[in-house]
């Protein structure tokens, strides 16, 4: 973040000596050692001990174009736990959360009573995504 040629280039992931554009890199695999990939546009760069190098010319980033003003809708983060028993779901859906991200254990997992909770908030219309 703090090379000089890194500026303009927007948000970017590291991980293992190569620079991926934030916006193309997706996680591939929950317990693979090199599971940060860009599929469809490949990685913008790498590092080395000496330098950092990066593969393609600065691209303008994409904006949302949404006015100032515009309320984002309320979105939490829960960790999940072993023996998770789904309040942490159930208190955010009552508070006017209307996204979910769960950072599950091990492969992305959530226990049976938090599993309950996201379907429930899934028939509400509340929408989730999971991270592992």
């Amino acid at each position: 973040a703090t090379a000089p040629q890194a500026a303009g280039r927007g948000v970017l992931v590291v991980m293992d000596d190569v620079i991926h554009a934030a916006r193309w890199v997706s996680k591939t695999h929950t317990t693979a050692l090199q599971t940060f990939l860009s599929r469809n546009a490949g990685p913008v760069g790498f590092v080395d001990p000496a330098s950092v190098r990066f593969v393609t010319p600065a691209q303008q980033s994409g904006h949302l174009g949404l006015p100032a003003d515009h309320k984002l809708p309320r979105v939490e983060i829960i960790y999940a736990h072993a023996d998770m028993d789904g309040r942490q779901i159930d208190d955010a859906i009552r508070a006017g959360a209307r996204g979910l991200v769960v950072a599950g254990m091990g492969d992305g997992n959530v226990s049976g009573d938090a599993l309950s909770a996201l379907d429930r908030a899934g028939r509400g219309g509340v929408v989730g995504g999971r991270a592992g």
